[in-house]
């Protein structure tokens, strides 16, 4: 039996399972294991808008996800274990597409860093297409082997790689999945290869590697450990292009704690069948967990239906996005290995799943979040799904019954700001409001307690000062000294009787309500017996008037205290 992290990395593992290439069939969901999660392959000064931004990379013209002409005529396998070379047929629908041209026309370049974490496999950060976009952690000095920042990583200057324990992210062709998810996101805008949705911007990527191996697989617990990583080190926007049948607590518990916003891929359904399946019915993680601070995206096509593998769901998935036939950055070791032989003579492929349909989404909510300062995640999440293309075949399979339109999301945004503003001070002002009344509460509770102990102070002041009105007589024979006897005040406000010999023989001590002398406790046989503990002490709860308390030793030396409570 190891310990608690070992076996519960041995019930949750992820697996990544799909066909990369040029032409390329889904990334169907692979294996009959249990608990395995797979791959979903200052005010802001506007300028005049343009109607749309023309894009100079090599190969825009085949992102027909960013701009779709209608032009478009493809085939690609379906996928699944019982279909032989399942094939579907599509025709493109023009305007099927997220209308990059138009936001980018209108896109001021972003008002505030925002940082995007790719908890996936390892990125290819030396791609032509990928330079300068990782997140840099200023804390760190790169290669001196050293915590700078203290954060419990040495050298984490980009991220960090938890399926390795180590700060390498990126080992080649096994950090395929994630480099092809980097392209769609970020991308840099110019005249070589493709357009990420948020290149040429302050948004960056954090490159968070949790999975890797020959099939792109990890656990749970480094998912979880790379989810307090990136909310740790600045992340606001997080891209899960995974999921697993069967839930994680931990998981589930990191996602809901969080303040970031995460935009998560719906799955890819049946191993099988290659069908996706109603995520409502037979839940996928996370996608199925309806906080929030999730956006749940499912595959489209370029003719406007949900690619057959894509899961769906009224409740739990949000939007559609492109994810059929998606172009993007692949990495230069797959590129070299001759993989794309004969189809691109630099390093990018298509890819299809709901893997890649997620990225779209997480790239323009963090093109809306650099955008438009004093937003909150959730009114990006709102532009978001409020700017939606309705799609009639979308109908009943999403919540919102269409698709990303990062156009139309910056449309609302843009429309709503001064609103959204104004809520979000109602809200601080709220907040501050509650902070005082909490504060004013704690302080007057603490004035209250400072009180009552005054008035406690000032009770044991004075019995102390009755206590001080006693008459003490003894009498000894020629053997030894009398008992002492001595009353204090305890801060329960009880008499402490307290009766000391030198000899230390005490025989018995008595008490009785009065002022009374030696002859009424009869050598010892009147008032009542008071048993001393092993310090000769004993504490009494004693009414208000005068007492006499007697105490004798084995020689007959005796001693009577008489004492007033007030």
């Amino acid at each position: 039996m190891g310990n608690l992290k070992e076996e519960w990395m041995k019930i949750n593992k992820i697996l990544f399972a799909g066909i990369l290439g040029f032409s390329l069939s889904i990334v169907a969901v692979a294996g009959t294991e249990k608990n395995m999660i797979y791959a979903q392959q200052k005010e802001v000064v506007y300028k005049a808008f343009a109607e749309k931004l023309t894009f100079s990379d090599k190969y825009f013209n085949y992102q027909w996800g960013m701009d779709n002409d209608g032009s478009l005529k493809y085939s690609e396998q379906v996928g699944g274990k019982l279909i032989k070379q399942p094939v579907t047929n599509v025709e493109a629908e023009k305007d099927v597409d997220i209308d990059l041209p138009e936001v980018r026309a209108k896109y001021s370049g972003g008002s505030k860093e925002v940082i995007v974490a790719i908890i996936d496999t390892g990125v290819d950060y030396n791609h032509e297409d990928l330079k300068d976009v990782l997140w840099v952690n200023k804390g760190e000095i790169p290669g001196n082997g050293i915590d700078d920042d203290g954060n419990g990583y040495i050298d984490d200057v980009n991220g960090w790689n938890f399926y390795d324990e180590n700060n390498i992210l990126y080992n080649g062709k096994t950090d395929t999945h994630g480099t092809h998810i980097a392209g769609t996101i970020i991308a840099n805008i110019n005249s070589t290869g493709i357009a990420g949705v948020a290149g040429n911007s302050r948004v960056k990527i954090m490159v968070i590697k949790a999975l890797g191996g020959d099939d792109e697989s990890g656990f749970t617990s480094g998912i979880v450990d790379a989810i307090h990583y990136a909310e740790n080190m600045g992340a606001t926007i997080c891209n899960f292009s995974f999921g697993t049948e069967n839930t994680d607590k931990y998981m589930e518990e990191a996602i809901r704690d969080s303040k970031m916003l995460f935009v998560v891929a719906s799955g890819n359904g049946d191993a099988d069948t290659g069908e996706g399946y109603n995520i409502d019915t037979k839940p996928m993680y996370p996608a199925s967990y309806g906080y929030d601070n999730i956006i749940s995206v499912a595959n489209l096509q370029a003719d406007g239906r949900l690619h057959i593998s894509s899961n769906y769901s009224y409740n739990a998935v949000d939007i559609a996005a492109p994810g059929s036939r998606i172009l993007s950055t692949i990495d230069s070791e797959t590129f070299s290995s001759g993989y794309a032989s004969g189809k691109l003579p630099t390093p990018y492929a298509y890819m299809t799943g709901t893997s890649m349909a997620a990225p779209f989404v997480a790239g323009t909510a963090a093109l809306l979040y650099s955008e438009f300062p004093g937003i909150t995640l959730s009114q990006v999440k709102e532009s978001i799904l409020s700017g939606v293309k309705s799609l009639p075949l979308l109908a009943g399979k999403v919540v919102t019954g269409g698709m990303l339109s990062a156009d139309r999301a910056y449309t609302y945004a843009y429309n709503n700001y001064q609103n959204f503003l104004a809520a979000n001070k109602k809200v601080e002002e709220a907040k501050k409001a509650e902070e005082i009344r909490k504060r004013e509460e704690a302080k007057r509770a603490v004035e209250a307690k400072r009180a009552e102990e005054a008035k406690k102070a000032n009770e044991r002041k004075k019995s102390k000062a009755a206590l001080g009105k006693t008459k003490k007589d003894s009498k000894k024979t020629s053997k030894g000294k009398a008992p002492s006897i001595k009353l204090s005040l305890t801060k329960a406000g009880k008499i402490r009787l307290k009766v000391s010999d030198k000899d230390k023989d005490i025989l018995l001590v008595r008490y009785t309500a009065g002022h009374k002398s030696f002859s009424y406790f009869n050598k010892g046989k009147k008032g009542i017996k008071l048993a001393l503990n092993t310090k000769n002490e004993k504490i009494l709860k004693l009414k208000k008037g005068i007492y006499t308390f007697y105490a004798v030793d084995k020689k007959g030396n005796k001693t009577i205290r008489v004492v007033s409570i007030e």
